[in-house]
Parts: C-alpha cells; sequence; structure tokens
C-alpha cells in the first residue's frame, strides 16, 4: 500500500489532540472529519420490555378504540379486508422507518435527522408535517375519552350532571395529562 493510502484508513481519532476541530457544515463533511468517528453516542437506556409497549401503542394506537365501529359501518367481509390493508401498510411503513433508522448515524434517528440525510432542505417541512398529526393524534384520544368517559360513568349508576358531561372530561383529560405533555 502507498503512504497516501495508510492515510486513509488511519484511525481519525489518532490525531484528534494535535488538530482542532473544525465545525462541518453539511453531512457529508461531517463524515469527512474526525468528529463523525468518536463515540459520543450515549449509552442505550431502554428496555425490551419498554420499546415492545412504546411500539405496541404505536402500532394499535386509537384504532383499535373505533374497530368495532368501523367493522359495523362496513359489514365483516369488507371491514376485515381493510383491515388486513390496513396492517399491510402500516408494516411496510414501520419496516421501512426501520431500515432509515439503521442507517442514520449515532442513536439519533430521529425524523428529522432521517430528513436531513435524504432530503435537507424539507426536513423543517417533515417535522412540521410530523407535529401536526402528533397533534391530530391527540385530539382524537381526547374526543374518544370524551365520548366514552360519560358512558363509563352511566354505566357505574352516577347520575352527577357535570359527569355525564363530554367537556368536564375533555377539559380533565387536557389539565390532568399537560404537566406530563410537557415534560
Amino acid at each position: 500500500m502507498s503512504a497516501h493510502r495508510d492515510a486513509e484508513f488511519r484511525h481519525p481519532a489518532a490525531d484528534t489532540a494535535a488538530m482542532p476541530r473544525p465545525q462541518a457544515r453539511s453531512f457529508r463533511e461531517s463524515i469527512a472529519s474526525e468528529r463523525f468517528f468518536e463515540d459520543s453516542a450515549e449509552e442505550p437506556t431502554g428496555t425490551i420490555s419498554s420499546s415492545s409497549i412504546n411500539l405496541a401503542n404505536t402500532i394499535l394506537g386509537s384504532g383499535m378504540l373505533s374497530m368495532p365501529n368501523a367493522m359495523a359501518a362496513l359489514g365483516l367481509a369488507f371491514g376485515s379486508l381493510v383491515i388486513a390493508f390496513s396492517a399491510m401498510t402500516s408494516g411496510m411503513g414501520l419496516y421501512l422507518l426501520s431500515r432509515c433508522a439503521r442507517r442514520t448515524p449515532g442513536r439519533d434517528s430521529s425524523f428529522f435527522n432521517v430528513a436531513k440525510l435524504t432530503y435537507p432542505s424539507a426536513a423543517l417541512f417533515f417535522d412540521a408535517a410530523i407535529a401536526v398529526k402528533c397533534f391530530g393524534v391527540s385530539i382524537s384520544y381526547l374526543i374518544i375519552f370524551g365520548d366514552l368517559m360519560p358512558e363509563i360513568i352511566k354505566a357505574f349508576g352516577f347520575e352527577a350532571h357535570f359527569l355525564l358531561a363530554r367537556g368536564f372530561w375533555i377539559t380533565f383529560a387536557i389539565v390532568a395529562l399537560a404537566p406530563l405533555a410537557f415534560q
């Protein structure tokens, strides 16, 4: 091997004490710099059970609560077909997300970082779209909670008027969950 090729394959951390660290302006420059190869990844804190619960929550979501109503409206045959199609598209989406997460450097495989790797100018747009989607999901949970809680209270035999009001339960959920949402 030539001396030039040896320099290419030498571990970049060997010369870090002698050289100041330049700030990388793009992903390609960060790969070319020695900072890319530093072991700065945090130790993983998730467990198998917490990851499984989080993934099950993502897959099932609020759709599990509305599935009986959808089956009643669509019928058994067409409803089963829609559920099978939704399961396939959801599974494909999760597969593609896991493939993208595997290709991002380090442990920071957020949607924003994946978008920065693929479409750097549109990364902020993708983040905004995800924020709007998450807001919509939270609103759907509040609607489901507001619809189901008065029925549950009625089933337990409580007759207080404010406990049977949908608005009370939506307000209760917002007040109770707001501190958790801002952590």
